[in-house]
């Protein structure tokens, strides 16, 4: 039984730690593309100048 449960506790941390990565990486992206989409306004703003 405490085998079963050490077992199934390190399956939910392992699936916790995924979870956070997946996460962090779409944050990640989110971020990249704000930046781009912030970089090309003001290079849209720049050419208007």
């Amino acid at each position: 039984m405490y085998e079963q449960n050490q077992q199934q506790n390190q399956q939910n941390q392992q699936n916790q730690q995924q979870r956070q990565q997946r996460q962090n990486q779409q944050n990640q992206q989110q971020k990249k593309q704000q930046q781009n989409q912030q970089n090309q306004q003001n290079q849209r703003q720049n050419n208007n100048d």
